[in-house]
């Protein structure tokens, strides 16, 4: 069972990269419960500004002689449901280590 838990760790921490303000992937066993809670909530408030963005951007309509404007939209959702993407897969790694860790 400790092995596949690490092993979602560190298949999280290849997916998720790093980034300033967070949690590194491999710090997921050393950090404190608190500032587990902390980065599950701040990765949840991402997610749903990801979502919203997507959304948003999904309602967008151009002109029809703007060059490649639904293109445009096109690549910029496809952008941000990677990065959603993204996001879950860390926020499931995160609960793992904090279901772990944190009883």
């Amino acid at each position: 069972m400790r092995t596949l838990q690490n092993a979602i760790v560190a298949t999280v921490a290849v997916l998720a990269g790093c980034s300033s303000g967070r949690i590194n992937a491999t710090n997921f066993e050393t950090a404190s419960c608190h500032d587990l809670d902390n980065a599950v909530g701040r990765n949840s408030k991402e997610i749903s500004a990801a979502a919203i963005n997507r959304g948003k951007v999904g309602k967008l309509s151009f002109p029809f002689w703007v060059p490649a404007g639904p293109k445009l939209v096109s690549v910029i959702k496809d952008r941000q449901t990677a990065n959603i993407a993204k996001l879950q897969a860390e926020q499931m790694g995160l609960g793992a280590a904090r279901k772990q860790r944190c009883r």
